[in-house]
């Protein structure tokens, strides 16, 4: 993001990309606690509409026009989430748990 941010016209600031960071980085915190896949996958649903406000909100506020998550920042991401879980059994290692609510 700030690569892209920093190379091209990106409509989006580091406030949006520290904002995308602080879900992500909660999201991980959060997983150390769930104790089973119906509060994990709970948790990836929580995550993935918090993203998807973020983008639509930044799209409708003109401050990231819908570019915060393109297609490489939506596939770290969805790796990122995915393997949390996969790592405390909530997931197997190629189940997006992401697709059901993700619109980025």
């Amino acid at each position: 993001m700030r690569d892209y941010m920093e190379s091209e016209a990106a409509v989006y600031g580091e406030v949006d990309i520290e904002e995308c960071a602080t879900i992500i980085n909660e999201h991980a915190t959060a997983t150390r606690t769930v104790t089973n896949r119906t509060e994990a996958l709970e948790l990836v649903r929580g995550t993935v509409l918090r993203l998807n406000k973020l983008n639509k909100l930044n799209k409708l506020n003109e401050r990231c026009d819908g570019t915060l998550i393109e297609t490489d920042q939506r596939e770290m991401i969805c790796t990122f989430i995915i393997r949390t879980g996969h790592l405390r059994g909530f997931n197997a290692e190629n189940e997006d748990v992401t697709e059901p609510w993700r619109e980025w």
